[in-house]
């Protein structure tokens, strides 16, 4: 294997860390037993305790480059940001309409096919299952005839992927600074 910088991670195919690697799996390292690649990466990837310190979890995660291009959001070295699933507002989803056609007639009719049109009748006739109405007044909808779509459940945000392993090298060629 080509020589590594300590602190440099590479992506495998295979399921194991090469020897002098480690998985970057969030795992805790003695910073007694690993002084050289403490120095490198020192608490970027959660809080050393003096005693252990972590190494960067991509498990689930997508890596991206630090720092800020022309147009782009800050990334710090270490930071974390995203989220694995999320919860759309009505304000996020698109202006759409669900138009409702009423037909006013003086005569009754008989509809045995659904259509898009609500049907009313102005005047009375004997056997009416439906009131009548006064044509000129204007009527609220009752809320109880409509409803919200969806469930407010989140939904998986995430782009498709291949799984790979991660891993960064514990000891190898000291990088300069």
């Amino acid at each position: 294997m080509a020589d590594a910088f300590t602190g440099e991670i590479r992506v495998y195919s295979f399921d194991y860390a090469p020897q002098d690697w480690a998985f970057c799996n969030g795992g805790r390292l003695l910073i007694d037993q690993n002084k050289a690649l403490f120095s490198v990466i020192k608490s970027l990837y959660g809080p050393a305790d003096g005693t252990l310190f972590y190494l960067p979890n991509l498990q689930g995660t997508a890596p991206m480059g630090a720092g800020q291009g022309t147009g782009l959001t800050n990334r710090t070295l270490g930071s974390m940001t995203g989220t694995v699933s999320v919860t759309l507002t009505t304000a996020q989803l698109p202006a759409h309409t669900h138009g409702i056609q009423v037909d006013t007639s003086t005569t009754a009719t008989i509809q045995t096919t659904p259509t898009a049109n609500v049907s009313v009748i102005a005047t009375p006739v004997s056997g009416d299952v439906f009131a009548p109405c006064d044509q000129t007044a204007a009527v609220t909808l009752d809320v109880g005839a409509i409803g919200t779509t969806g469930g407010g459940q989140p939904h998986e945000n995430r782009s498709p992927l291949l799984a790979l392993n991660f891993c960064i090298c514990l000891t190898g060629v000291y990088p300069g600074s």
